[in-house]
């Protein structure tokens, strides 16, 4: 009788140690993550969750940053996929970054998640981002509220980026519709320096059109904080609004300062969509994913947003940082 009862604690104890063996046994992965650039608030929050997640689920992670160098963002994808990584975290890249980025990952069979765009081919599994063809036409329902009707609005646009274009989509496809309002100018800024850019753009303009312009609509808050100072300068922050995306810090304390000419914009939250990204990566690779997709598989959700907030002057203080 003991000798049975011994045999079957023993069974007992080398099958848990075979269970808790088991389960420590869980895939391990290393992704690659190409940035465009990790230098302002929103690119540092998306990467922070990127690396947290990654370090909950056991995950090595390999990030590039191309320093908004379109050559070397391509390069960097090129050695990610050279050092074999099983997924690949595209954290913003112009379009014709994507489109042979892309055509190499699919090459080598790497499952990609890009992050804040709608670049939706072959390859890409999941498209993580704000809606930000409704962050274009928020922008501009609130110019009409706060404005009325019948203004004059300069754009600054970064066409080279899907969320960036999608978001100067919306603003255009709602002012359509108000035969009064008039874009008097729409112009690109495409970097590297878009600070000095938006502001040098900001006090042509205001030359150009004196007292005409009633808002500066910015697709990006990096040019809102070139914008905005512009006009502050100038003295017209009480009679020039400007908006913006991203949710920086700088411009979400000049929103609540009551005194800028930055009037309102979108708080993504990049850092969620970072963590999206590594699960996403991870259940796909989990559940033996291939890359090319066969016809109809859906692994993941194609399509992952999250919403952001709108700051104004009426909510801006809380979250100021």
């Amino acid at each position: 009788m003991r000798k049975f009862r011994f045999k079957m604690v023993l069974l007992l104890i080398l099958g848990g140690l075979f269970v808790l063996n088991f389960v420590g046994l869980g895939k391990s992965y290393t992704i690659g993550v190409s940035a465009q650039l990790v230098a302002h608030d929103w690119s540092i929050r998306a990467t922070e969750g990127i690396k947290e997640e990654a370090a909950r689920l056991g995950i090595e992670v390999i990030l590039l940053s191309a320093g908004q160098d379109p050559v070397k963002q391509l390069a960097d994808i090129e050695a990610l996929i050279e050092r074999q990584v099983d997924g690949l975290i595209i954290l913003l890249a112009e379009t014709s970054v994507l489109e042979q980025g892309v055509k190499k990952t699919v090459e080598a069979g790497i499952p990609v998640v890009y992050v804040d765009g709608g670049y939706v081919v072959p390859g890409v599994i999941q498209n993580i981002s704000s809606d930000n063809y409704l962050i274009g036409q928020m922008a501009a329902y609130y110019l009409i509220d706060q404005l009325g009707p019948e203004f004059n609005i300069v754009l600054q646009t970064y066409p080279v980026l899907t969320a960036t274009d999608f978001r100067t989509k919306g603003f255009k496809d709602v002012v359509q519709y108000f035969p009064r309002i008039k874009i008097l100018a729409e112009q690109p800024l495409l970097g590297p320096n878009w600070v000095e850019q938006a502001r040098t753009h900001t006090e042509q303009m205001l030359a150009k059109f004196p007292g005409q312009i009633g808002a500066f609509g910015v697709c990006s808050d990096l040019f809102g904080t070139g914008s905005s100072p512009a006009i502050d300068a100038a003295g017209l922050s009480d009679k020039i609004f400007v908006t913006g995306t991203d949710g920086l810090a700088q411009v979400i304390e000049s929103i609540a300062s009551g005194t800028s000419s930055m009037r309102m914009t979108f708080l993504q939250d990049s850092k969620t969509m970072g963590i999206g990204a590594v699960k996403t990566l991870k259940t796909f690779l989990d559940a033996g994913g291939v890359i090319p997709q066969e016809q109809g598989e859906e692994i993941v959700p194609r399509v992952l947003q999250v919403p952001a907030i709108m700051i104004t002057r009426e909510n801006a203080e809380q979250y100021v940082e």
